[in-house]
């Protein structure tokens, strides 16, 4: 059983979960009618529409098209008459659609009809205007949104130009399913690239005002849309798609699909199989795409010359050759231009070290040379190797003219990316902000957009960037974008927001969407807090939900034994085991989970099982086993794991009472780099409900090391309560402020934390309750850094 989002869903049920997300939004029954844009603005069409029309409307328009398209393009006035009804009603349900106008014009000239065409005609070049507005000219980088396949193939028909491939990519589609596509001037022999999006428009025409919550469906969608592309390019090998998919599949299929793809006389495979196999030299089949390309780079095209100018350059196996790969780049250049070509060889590259290599300054002179000369393109990829590598100074007058030169031609983003890179390597953290946000709000690809939008909610979350102050508010809005434009670490951040608000309607079940939006990209820690979310049965979930928990935790156990995910599900399965949630209770198997994973080795299941043991929770109470495990954890020398025992030592609860030896504990750990053992000392030192055992001044020394001013909210925390509690109380309300200031203000963490501040306005120190077991279980999820604070 592979653990892909779909065996996910069925091991988790969607449907049990009782998220509305579960089930497919209704499309409207009648779709209503509109003006066409031939006598109607296109802007005030395409607001009616996104606001009342459904997805109906898009696959009307494409069936009335697909009726026309027979005989390779051919339209005949028999064809035209027949058909006449649907083109009509799809023009009037659908009239954004290019497809369809692009048909109505073609049968009016079939039918003989001027009044007809010139209207048509119009609303053609109208619908056209709007689809390419804003989409920058960066020969393709930027997709066009388009509604179905047949909109890109009237466009393409329309341009008169020969295509010379054409595939689906489908290697990162948390940015969208893209359709890639070459075109060839037969008269001038010039190239061009374009490529268009192919799910966007269909999302925005969900009706349900809650699909906007979360990426889950959008996801779902783009999952479903790939998978049927995926199985049409296996079965009928009509639209070639990218091969990332294979990475799942038995070597056996592997090999069986490459060679299928060598064996087709098409450049659209040729290349197909390269973006494969150059990113998979392991796989065996370098040369085999190598061979495959140069059949098509000696007929003159542009594609196969960059990738295999990138070949000879950068892909592991094959003998560099950078005279070839510069000669390769010069004909790319010569059928595409300049800044196509190098823009193209770069995507590949994605500047992943920024080391100025003498092919990358022979580049950045062609680049430069070209820009000079008038090549826009080129100008924008001057700018953004000089912004990624400061060797490669440029002088103000020339990045002046540059920006002026990218702006007029509508590559505005390229400029910006140039001021984000320049202020990111002269650490000007608002400018950064400035620059990112920029760039954020333009019409660029989904991989770029994605990428700053982090940059933004990483800053904002975490204070790091010089001049801008830790913020809440503004972290949660970009991790919110960053986690719709397919960003696991913002989907989990949200998640983690709306966990920490149990207070607030929704606020569970929210948590549940963000985590089962990253499930379905695959990622193992939002499966694993999906199904710690579950285990308590949290309000607004149906009853039994914790048997979700035992089954997934299963599913993962079955799919990753060796892994830390399944050693972390069979650490929470034997809690489930101890306590009978969602399982029937059963002590001698929850003790045989933790003793089979202690003696493999994982030293947070012998915590665990020392601590189940010490508690008597898997029988009666053995602290002399209980002690065994918890040394044979502690020789395994990870600093994380003496922390933990170091505060169930300390406290006397998880483990037999031994201070001193705490706090040898926690100093080690400290000096081994684990910043949690500090705040972990200083927490237990000053909030101890045992007078007896409580050092404030050792404990403030202790938090000290690292309740700096860009600590954690967590940690400035524990400052607060340290100085509290040997009578600072101004100082503590003041850093408790500071700690609050790092929270969103409706979480719970900043509720405990505002209680925790008006004792001390009151002039009082927090003391801890007194505990029965460890707060925390070891392997539980953790709050995302910055969103830290204390449980109690």
């Amino acid at each position: 059983m592979a653990l892909d989002a779909l065996s996910l869903r069925a091991s988790v049920g969607c449907a049990a979960l009782g998220l509305w997300v579960c089930v497919a939004p209704a499309t409207a029954a009648t779709m209503p009618e509109f003006p066409s844009p031939a006598t109607t603005p296109v802007a005030q069409i395409r607001a009616q529409f996104e606001a009342s029309a459904s997805v109906d409307a898009i696959d009307e328009a494409f069936h009335a098209a697909k009726l026309m398209e027979v005989d390779k393009g051919k339209v005949g006035a028999s064809g035209c008459r027949a058909h006449a009804d649907a083109l009509d009603r799809a023009a009037r349900h659908a009239p954004l659609s290019l497809g369809v106008w692009y048909f109505k014009v073609r049968c009016a000239e079939a039918l003989g009809g001027a009044a007809a065409r010139d209207a048509s005609e119009n609303a053609l070049a109208a619908v056209l205007r709007d689809m390419l507005a804003g989409v920058p000219p960066d020969d393709g980088q930027t997709p066009i949104p388009i509604g179905t396949v047949i909109d890109g193939n009237a466009l393409l028909d329309a341009s008169g130009e020969t295509v010379t491939y054409s595939y689906v990519d489908l290697d990162n589609i948390a940015n969208g399913i893209i359709w890639r596509t070459g075109l060839r001037d037969q008269v001038s022999g010039r190239e061009r690239n374009l490529s268009f999006e192919l799910v966007q428009s269909r999302l925005r025409l969900i009706r349900n005002p809650e699909a906007s919550r979360s990426p889950y469906i959008r996801i779902l969608a783009l999952q479903q849309s790939a998978k049927a592309f995926r199985d049409a390019s296996m079965t009928t090998g009509s639209v070639q798609t990218t091969l990332g998919a294979l990475d799942e599949e038995p070597v056996e299929k592997r090999a069986a699909r490459i060679k299928q793809l060598a064996a087709v006389d098409d450049m659209s495979a040729a290349i197909v199989l390269a973006d494969y196999c150059f990113a998979r030299p392991k796989a065996g089949c370098t040369m085999t795409a190598v061979d495959d390309l140069l059949s098509f780079a000696e007929k003159g095209h542009a594609a196969p010359m960059v990738l295999l100018a990138y070949a000879y350059t950068k892909v592991e196996g094959i003998k560099h050759d950078e005279e070839a790969a510069k000669a390769l780049m010069q004909g790319a250049a010569k059928k595409e231009g300049v800044g196509a070509a190098f823009q193209a060889y770069f995507e590949l590259d994605r500047l992943n070290t920024y080391d100025a290599s003498t092919f990358r300054r022979w580049a950045h002179g062609q680049l430069s040379a070209a820009a000079d000369g008038g090549d826009a393109l080129a100008a924008g990829m001057a700018l953004r190797l000089a912004g990624m590598i400061a060797a490669f100074d440029v002088d103000a007058a020339k990045v002046q003219r540059y920006r002026q030169q990218v702006d007029k031609a509508g590559l505005g983003y390229f400029g910006a990316r140039y001021a984000l890179a320049v202020s990111a390597r002269n650490k000007d953290g608002a400018a950064t902000m400035r620059n990112a946000a920029a760039i954020a709000g333009m019409t660029t690809s989904g991989r770029l957009r994605a990428a700053v939008v982090s940059i933004l909610a990483w800053a904002y979350e975490t204070g790091d960037e010089p001049g801008v102050p830790a913020d809440p508010v503004q972290a949660l809005r970009w991790r919110t974008q960053a986690g719709m434009l397919g960003d696991i670490p913002s989907m989990r951040y949200v998640a983690w927001h709306y966990a920490d608000q149990s207070a607030q309607p929704d606020s569970t079940r929210l948590a549940a969407e963000w985590f089962l939006s990253a499930t379905q990209l695959s990622d193992t820690e939002s499966m694993l807090d999906l199904a710690a979310l579950m285990e308590d049965e949290p309000k607004g979930f149906p009853a039994g939900s914790s048997k979700q928990s035992v089954t997934l935790y299963q599913a993962i156990d079955q799919d990753m034994p060796t892994s830390k995910a399944g050693f972390t599900a069979r650490r929470h399965l034997a809690k489930m085991l101890i306590d009978g949630r969602g399982i029937a209770r059963d002590l001698p198997r929850a003790k045989a989970v933790l003793t089979k994973d202690a003696e493999t080795g994982d030293a947070v299941a012998m915590v665990t099982l020392a601590r189940a043991l010490y508690a008597g929770k898997l029988g009666p109470r053995d602290a002399d086993g209980a002690q065994q495990w918890a040394e044979k954890a502690l020789a395994k020398a990870d600093p994380g794991v003496a922390t933990m025992i170091a505060s169930d030592m300390f406290n006397g609860v998880g483990l037999a009472s031994d201070r001193a030896r705490a706090i040898d504990l926690w100093t080690k750990s400290a000096q081994a780099g684990n910043d949690v053992a500090w705040n972990d000392m200083g927490w237990e030192l000053c909030t101890t409900p045992d007078a007896g055992a409580r050092d404030p001044r050792k404990g403030l020394e202790a938090v000290q090391h690292v309740a700096s001013a860009k600590a954690r909210a967590g940690f400035v925390d524990t400052l607060a309560a340290c100085q509290a509690a040997i009578a600072h109380f101004e100082d503590a309300t003041a850093s408790q402020a500071r700690a609050l200031a790092m929270l969103d203000p409706a979480s719970d963490t900043a509720m405990r934390m505002r209680e925790r501040l008006d004792m001390y306005k009151a002039r009082r120190a927090y003391v801890q309750p007194v505990q029965e077991q460890p707060a925390t279980q070891p392997g539980s999820p953790a709050m995302p850094a910055g969103k830290a604070g204390h449980s109690q």
